[in-house]
């Protein structure tokens, strides 16, 4: 619906083998306990209707877990709520900005959540981070199912996970990546998102002298979105780290801020 986006509402979840819903005619059927470890954080998300959402999976501890929970519409105009996915490794800063993000929104005087998705993560292993901001008290506590923006910060998962999964119809879609926008979104498939692109690798080994993103993805994401100004973003991180420390990392960010890239 035009100027409406949904929003998840807490989940029930069913650890079963069985499910069946005759009235959207889903019948799902699981006799394995055994699965595969290379498939632990593969889901599949259906919209049942406008008012139910299947998502079944494995989780990080692999068991078989599957979800269904309700979506209301929220108009923009009534309350702005901004629901962010963040797609990294571990060890690579997914959690760090999500949370500086929700820090930049919190100095502006907005309600802000920030979290992980929970279970044991190894370096390297695929993460996600979460992030809502909105002028209201939020009032929603599950993970973002439904996000307005996603950040994928390592390119290579772009092989081997679905990062669009769930994004809303003319939602964002920012990336690291030497691509341009029009190749990021050819390669996923993707026609009603627009697509920003900022090699934010190379711009994190020149400033930092290492290739974590974190910071400079901030940067792309506040210049492809009006969540939280560039001002406050690095008011954030100027509070979470060390002066020198500080400096590169606003560095990073303002670079990134400038050379995004968006088609």
């Amino acid at each position: 619906m035009r100027g409406e986006r949904y929003t998840a509402l807490p989940c029930l979840s069913f650890f079963l083998t069985t499910v069946s819903l005759t009235k959207t005619f889903l019948t799902i059927s699981i006799t394995n306990r055994y699965y595969n470890t290379n498939i632990k954080s593969s889901f599949v998300q259906q919209k049942l209707d406008q008012r139910l959402v299947f998502r079944a999976g494995l989780t990080a501890r692999n068991a078989f877990i599957v979800e269904i929970y309700p979506i209301f519409a929220t108009r923009r105009d009534e309350v702005m709520l901004s629901e962010i996915r963040w797609h990294g490794r571990g060890g690579q800063g997914v959690v760090t900005a999500s949370r500086i993000l929700a820090q930049a929104a919190l100095l502006e005087g907005k309600f802000v959540q920030a979290f992980p998705e929970f279970g044991p993560e190894r370096t390297g292993a695929p993460i996600l981070g979460f992030t809502r901001i909105s002028d209201e008290r939020i009032r929603i506590h599950s993970h973002v199912y439904t996000p307005s923006l996603v950040v994928v910060l390592d390119p290579t998962l772009l092989e081997s996970v679905d990062v669009t999964t769930g994004l809303n119809k003319n939602g964002i879609l920012v990336v690291n990546s030497e691509k341009t926008p029009r190749q990021i979104k050819e390669r996923l498939g993707v026609h009603d998102a627009k697509a920003f692109t900022v090699d934010a690798t190379r711009i994190a080994l020149e400033v930092l002298g290492r290739a974590i993103t974190n910071t400079a993805m901030l940067g792309a994401v506040v210049r492809a979105a009006p969540i939280a100004s560039l001002d406050s973003v690095k008011a954030a991180v100027r509070e979470r780290f060390t002066e020198s420390l500080a400096d590169r990392n606003v560095t990073a960010i303002e670079r990134a801020y400038s050379e995004v890239v968006c088609e």
